[in-house]
Parts: structure tokens; sequence; C-alpha cells
């Protein structure tokens, strides 16, 4: 009988997962070609709708961009070889990193797609610092190298605080951070990548039920995630996990086998990523992603599919 439960139910997670794996809808492709952007990435999203990312231009240069009411703007750091954009918060704080001429990367905040860029480096790291995510309170998260291991890290003000996931071995980053403090991120356990959630300290592994690595990216003020899994085949795909459920993202214009992944999602469920087209063009995409109903027009609640993953309120 447990087993025929336990089928039932993983029959039942992959029936839901089939739908909602449609049920992604409005795909926008965001490619600034007015600008010469050949390559874009997507990277966040605040709740005005406001997103953030970087694209390649003809020259191979990097810059970051930010997007508003179908207008872009070039966010780039003065004196630096390649700029990115990677997260905006939901006062409309931007954060990111920079290459200098001696190619080391730095952090970088600045409010509003032109405000004045401020610079910094975590004291721990060995002229490599990123910075990934932002919220409202100017908490910044974001990774560094020691000369060793790649270390995530929070920034309030001037005090840095390291992350290492549980049962990383060399590498731990993180990569977004709600308004709550949840920070959301990946590591490396010497074998394959997970996705983690740090509340308060408390970490909360993350793996996709259909990935052989998975990476969380982004997340929103109620917990629901985003982020990339490789399935058995390498390929990578986009996910969103609204309250215990998976769902898969591939934006239909990508190509047969090819990427697409998820950095950042909004209350309004609106999520940001990139995919990769037939010809090998990578191009940044937003989606409306609904809220799961399928459990209960499936009368499958019963069988605790919940306890696939955790519950939303460790999250929150």
């Amino acid at each position: 009988m447990k087993t025929g439960l336990l089928l039932t139910a993983a029959a039942a997670a992959m029936l839901i997962r089939g739908n909602a794996a449609q049920a992604a809808q409005d795909f926008v492709t965001l490619q600034d070609t007015t600008a010469g952007a050949v390559t874009t990435v997507a990277s966040g999203i605040n709740n005005a709708g406001q997103i953030v990312g970087y694209y390649v231009d003809a020259s191979a240069v990097t810059h970051g961009f930010g997007y508003s009411g179908g207008s872009y703007a070039t966010i780039d750091v003065p004196s630096s070889s390649a700029t990115t954009a990677s997260g905006i918060s939901n006062g409309g704080q931007v954060t990111g990193s920079y290459t200098d001429g001696s190619g080391g990367s730095h952090g970088y905040f600045q409010t509003g797609f032109l405000g004045s860029k401020t610079s910094f480096d975590n004291p721990g790291g060995v002229g490599n610092t990123t910075a990934s995510g932002i919220n409202t309170a100017g908490t910044i998260v974001g990774s560094f190298f020691d000369g060793t291991n790649t270390h995530g890290y929070s920034k309030s003000g001037v005090t840095y605080t390291t992350l290492d996931a549980p049962g990383a071995v060399n590498t731990t980053n993180a990569n977004g951070i709600n308004d709550g403090g949840t920070i959301v991120g990946s590591f490396y356990d010497g074998t394959t990548t997970h996705g983690f959630i740090d509340v308060g300290g408390v970490y909360t592994q993350v793996n996709d039920p259909l990935g052989v690595a998975t990476s969380v990216n982004g997340i929103d003020t109620k917990g629901d995630i985003v982020g990339s899994y490789v399935d058995g085949g390498g390929v990578t795909h986009g996910f969103v996990d609204l309250g215990g459920t998976f769902t898969t993202i591939d934006d239909p214009n990508a190509g047969p086998g090819q990427a697409t992944e998820v950095f950042g999602i909004n209350d309004q469920l609106t999520v940001v990523g990139y995919y990769v087209d037939p010809n090998g063009v990578i191009s940044g995409f937003t989606a409306e992603v609904p809220e799961p109903g399928t459990l209960a027009l499936f009368g499958l609640a019963s069988l605790g599919i919940a306890t696939l993953r955790r519950r939303r309120d460790l999250a929150g």
C-alpha cells in the first residue's frame, strides 16, 4: 500500500508539473538592439516591474541595463571594462558588479538607473567581489574569492557577514535576498550543485526533483523562489517554486536542447531570465506565472505533495 501511494504521488507530481509548465504565459523577449545588444540577460525585477540585467554589444563589451515602461537605460561604472546589473530592490536600489582595467571584479550599488555609483569590496576578498541581490533595507548579497575558496556574503552598511552553506566544498554563492532578509543561493558539495535558502542562519537545501544540479537565484517577499536546474541530459531549465509546487520554465523561443534560466521574481509572479534560441543567440525575457491551482483541480491535495519541498513559510 505504501508503494502504491508513492507511485500515485509521483505520478500526480509529474501531472501537476506537466500542466504547470504550460501555465507560464506572456513571454516577452528583452534585447536592446538600439544599444547594439547581441546578447541580453535579465537578472532582477522589483514590484514596480523595473528590470535590471546586462547585455553584450558587437564589440564584446558587457554593459548593465535598466528597463522600465518599454525604455532601456545603460548602466556603466566609469572606467570599467565591463559592468553588470544583477539586482533591484522594491525601493529602486540597484546592485551589480564591474571589472576594472586589471581584471579585478568589484561590487557597486546606486539608487535608480541613473544614480551615482558606490563601489565596494569584501574585506576578505582577493580582487574578486561580486554583488547579486539587494533588498529595500539596502542589504546586499553576493560572493567573494579569498584566494582559495568562494564564499557568499551579506553586506549591511559597512558590516559584512560571510555565508558558507553546510556541506559546501570550495564554493558558496549568495544570489538573492528579500525584504524579510531571507537569502537564497547555491553551493557545491564536491559532487554537484545544490540550491539553498538561509533564514536567519538556518539553511534549507533545495533540489529540483527533475535535476541533477540546482541553483536558487531569486526570492520574492512571500518566499516564492526561482532558479535553474540541469537535467540528466545536461540541459538547463528555469524553475519557480510557489508554496511547494515546482514549475519548469522553458521559454517557447528557446531552441531544442537549449538553455532557459530564471534569475528574478516579484510579488506579482513576474519572472525574468534568459533563453538561448535555435541560432545560439542569448536573449532576456519576462513571463507571468499564475498561482498554482492544479492540486485542487485534480483532487490530490490530500496526498501531501507539499512534502516534496519545504513549505513556503520556512522562507518567509
